[in-house]
């Protein structure tokens, strides 16, 4: 692929990931995305030689049986309770898949290029977002009215997971990098995500221990920076939007103990915690195969819908979607620890390093998000994959 094929390439991809904010806030038609399923479906039946050639790799094959799986389990069981409906559902077993096998192809051919090319796709979806989605006053003052605030945290995380992928392969300045992250940090705090604002907050102190070698200077940097960090997040705390959600986590985690109290960790997880307890049950009731994608807020006391993808998987899909799906992860982790205990000439850990502090972080968010249809997960797992198959290429210095 030369520059042009990557130009047109991250423009389509662009356009899938950003196809929300883009319908609702400049064309006023299309919100349920036909358009990015067919782009989707197009870019497969033009690659589809290439892609039969990956698709069926494992660990990415697991993510293949997976969504035939729910697709299948959900003609059985049926959609009751997915609101969006059949043809959000069909393209959400789609589009995730096909942006996967693209972007393995792409990064296979050219690592850092895809890396640039995943950023301004991210960033391209924090800037149209910040420039025509506004304060939601029917949620506490958080940022995001039209576009849901977790969505907007989630897809924003990327931009500093990929900017920071650049910076740790040098491919970004530290000044460069630092004027990256304005903007999604910003939004970051004003989008009140607690789940987002922690992952955050993660994976730029992994960057700093990867990128810093421990000589005296740098600890006492560290120690200074994390000084200001603590500073920093007392005044989030203290006057931002986001502040009072971390608070009234504890809030909420008292208030629904007080009902539905386990005992174990799920109790500090504020609303979602009772999911967990309250759906139990009823996936032992339906140990195999779960109830159905997006049945569980037929069954749900609470009147929610799955906020966790834990919940999608175990409750919806049974234990056969849940292994489906950690399935890469068990592998994923086997494979980067490796890397990064390699003892090879001219090979560095720090991306899987990196990239598996990421993988954690995925996990960790999926307690409390929904994150089936988040693109940038998939573009994870593809760069994980190339990395692991091309090691050799990809992580020579």
């Amino acid at each position: 692929m030369n520059n042009k094929s990557y130009f047109v390439l991250g423009t389509l991809l662009a356009l899938v990931v950003s196809w929300i904010p883009i319908s609702r806030f400049l064309l006023g038609f299309d919100h349920n995305g036909r358009t990015a399923l067919v782009i989707m479906i197009l870019l497969l039946l033009i690659y589809s030689d290439k892609i039969k050639k990956v698709a069926f790799k494992w660990p990415l094959i697991s993510m293949l049986f997976l969504n035939i799986y729910i697709s299948i389990n959900s003609v059985v069981k049926g959609l009751n309770g997915y609101i969006p409906g059949p043809f959000v559902f069909f393209s959400l077993m789609i589009c995730p898949l096909v942006f996967m096998w693209m972007i393995v192809l792409m990064s296979k051919k050219d690592f850092d290029k895809t890396l640039k090319c995943l950023l301004g796709v991210f960033y391209f979806y924090a800037v149209i977002t910040l420039l025509f989605d506004s304060v939601s006053q029917s949620h506490g003052g958080r940022f995001g009215d039209v576009i849901n605030a977790n969505t907007i945290a989630i897809n924003v995380l990327f931009t500093i997971i990929f900017s920071s992928l650049l910076f740790l392969r040098r491919q970004l300045s530290l000044l460069q990098y630092s004027l990256l992250l304005i903007l999604p940090v910003y939004l970051e705090i004003i989008a009140a995500s607690r789940m987002g604002f922690v992952a955050m907050a993660i994976i730029l102190m992994a960057v700093y221990l990867l990128s810093a070698k421990l000589t005296l200077k740098n600890v006492t940097i560290f120690i200074l920076v994390g000084v200001v960090i603590f500073l920093g997040f007392n005044f989030i705390i203290d006057k931002t939007v986001v502040g009072e959600r971390l608070l009234y986590t504890q809030d909420q985690s008292d208030h629904f103990s007080e009902m539905y109290g386990t005992g174990l960790f799920i109790d500090f997880l504020g609303d979602r915690g009772p999911q967990y307890y309250l759906s139990w049950p009823v996936f032992l009731q339906n140990f195999f195969t779960g109830i159905g994608f997006g049945n569980w807020r037929l069954l749900n006391p609470l009147g929610y819908v799955c906020h966790s993808q834990y919940l999608v998987l175990y409750v919806e899909n049974g234990i056969i979607g849940f292994i489906l799906y950690f399935s890469p992860f068990v592998w994923f982790f086997r494979k980067l620890l490796g890397l990064s205990r390699m003892n090879i000439k001219r090979v560095s850990n720090t991306i899987p390093l990196f990239l598996t502090v990421t993988l954690v972080i995925m996990l960790i968010m999926n307690l409390v998000l929904w994150s089936y249809d988040v693109y940038g997960y998939y573009a994870i797992f593809a760069l994980g994959y190339v990395i692991v198959s091309n090691k050799e290429k990809i992580l020579a210095t």
